[in-house]
C-alpha cells in the first residue's frame, strides 16, 4: 500500500527505488507466460510453479512501479489484479471470484 501523504523528514528516513527492475520483472513475467516455465537461470532458492512466480512478479511490478498520477496509470495495475484473479480461479479449478 502506498502512503497517502509524505512522511515527516527525519534523519533516519530512507527511500529506495526499483530503478530498472520493474522493466526486467515485466520481461521475466512475459517469458514465464509465453513458455509456461521459469527460466533455469533464475535462482529462486527452490522450485516453484510458474503461476506462483507470476503472482510474485505481478505483486512486485505493482508495488515497485511509479505512483499512479492519473487514470492512465490505473489500467495496468487493474490488469495485474485481473490476471492474478484469473490465475487464482484457474488454479482453484473453478470460476468463483476470490476477493
Amino acid at each position: 500500500m502506498r502512503a497517502a501523504h509524505l512522511p515527516h523528514r527525519a534523519p533516519t528516513l530512507r527511500y529506495f527505488a526499483a530503478g530498472g527492475a520493474v522493466k526486467e520483472i515485466e520481461k521475466l513475467a512475459q517469458t514465464v507466460k509465453s513458455t509456461g516455465a521459469v527460466p533455469s537461470g533464475i535462482a529462486l532458492g527452490g522450485s516453484y510453479e510458474p503461476e506462483v512466480v507470476l503472482d510474485v512478479l505481478d505483486h512486485l511490478a505493482l508495488y515497485w512501479s511509479p505512483p499512479a498520477t492519473g487514470e492512465e496509470s490505473a489500467a495496468p495495475q487493474g490488469q495485474v489484479a485481473a490476471d492474478r484473479d484469473l490465475r487464482l480461479r484457474r488454479s482453484a479449478g473453478g470460476t468463483r471470484s476470490h476477493r
